[in-house]
């Protein structure tokens, strides 16, 4: 519910996996956003193409936000790698990274394994397997 207009009905899973609003996306789970642009069934962001769900719902050139879950990206650090962790917070049996795109965009990455990663390291962002990604509008202004 948003300024009390319900946004979606649907059992938990369902709203988590196929929110169909921003707002949806954020109230059934953390997640971030990152701005990109419609390209072939699939996103162009700063961490790359990444796989949409619904792209018969887009076409091409359109500008959209892609919402990012906290286990939708692994990390691989290298010294090519064009984002930056920027902040390390160990919760025990997990670890959540906050790491800067090329557009100064903040994702957030769940690891649930001990990790040497840590702040400043350079690393490459890639989608999980069979991850596909909720893709909304952006506002026109």
């Amino acid at each position: 519910m948003v300024d009390g207009a319900i946004q979606q009905v649907g059992p938990p899973d369902q709203i988590y996996f196929w929110p169909n609003s921003k707002e949806s996306a954020v109230m059934s789970g953390s997640c971030d956003f990152i701005k990109g642009s419609v390209s072939g069934g699939s996103v162009n962001t700063s961490i790359g193409p990444l796989p949409m769900r619904m792209p018969e719902s887009f076409s091409d050139g359109d500008q959209v936000e892609v919402a990012i879950r906290q286990t939708d990206l692994s990390m691989e650090p290298t010294p090519a790698g064009k984002n930056i962790v920027v902040r390390k917070d160990f919760r025990g049996d997990e670890t959540i990274f906050w790491v800067k795109t090329p557009r100064e965009e903040i994702i957030r990455c769940k690891h649930k394994i001990h990790t040497t990663l840590f702040s400043g390291l350079k690393v490459q962002l890639s989608p999980v397997q069979y991850t596909k990604f909720n893709v909304f509008n952006v506002p026109s202004s």
